[in-house]
């Protein structure tokens, strides 16, 4: 009998899926490469203050769903890990739709590059008082 008629194929396929595995392109993130804990480096400016107030915590984002770009971030803007805000991811862009939680309203967006966030978004409290925020979070 001969084998190599099916040797050929066999070792053909192999070949090409081999191929096709080792030219997933680097660096570009997939839908569940946003999720993780990551360390926050943010910056609040009240609105008509001068001064900011540097902060560094901890968030979690978790996927939610089982399809398309929605996260649940744990401890936005510092609120405890019993807090989360939805955000979604569109290519590298990240949107936070206004949402109320923990007596404040927060909005703003962002972009991934790699492993770190660059989010510039607003909080308001209950009294209309404005903390403009910029932060940068890196995936530990």
């Amino acid at each position: 009998m001969n084998l190599s008629k099916y040797y050929t194929p066999i070792v053909l396929s192999f070949s090409v899926a081999a191929l096709l595995i080792a030219c997933q392109p680097d660096g570009i993130a997939t839908e569940s490469s946003l999720e993780g804990t990551y360390t926050v480096n943010e910056t609040a400016t009240t609105a008509g203050s001068t001064t900011s107030q540097k902060t560094v915590f901890d968030v979690h984002i978790i996927k939610t769903g089982t399809s398309g770009d929605a996260y649940r971030v744990e401890n936005f803007y510092n609120l405890g890990f019993s807090n989360s805000i939805n955000i979604s991811k569109s290519g590298n862009d990240i949107s936070i739709p206004s949402q109320r939680i923990s007596g404040f309203t927060l909005s703003g967006s962002g972009t991934i590059s790699g492993t770190t966030l660059s989010l510039s978004y607003r909080a308001v409290d209950a009294a209309s008082v404005t903390d403009n925020c910029t932060a940068t979070a890196t995936k530990q």
